[in-house]
């Protein structure tokens, strides 16, 4: 009885988790997309394909464990920016 009760709440406070990923992937789009119309003049048919590459990233490679894809995007940003830390 213990186990399934703390399973049902270990599930709840997931969901509540990845509802909260998915809430912040979207306000980081948003500001994003609002950045690259301003500084570079990106249009819809830009930010759709970003939007869209985006969302395949974060479905295939990155958004099945947050701690995991932590580590594996700082070491793409490191090697896109060329940093050295």
């Amino acid at each position: 009885m213990k186990n399934e009760y703390a399973a049902k709440l270990q599930a709840k406070q997931m969901r509540r988790d990845s509802d909260n990923v998915k809430r912040g992937f979207d306000f980081a789009m948003m500001i994003a997309t609002v950045a690259l119309n301003e500084k570079f003049g990106f249009g819809a048919t830009r930010l759709k394909a970003l939007e869209t590459e985006c969302n395949r990233l974060m479905d295939e490679e990155f958004g099945r464990d947050m701690e995991s894809a932590s580590h594996q995007l700082i070491g793409r940003l490191k090697q896109i920016m060329g940093g050295t830390e």
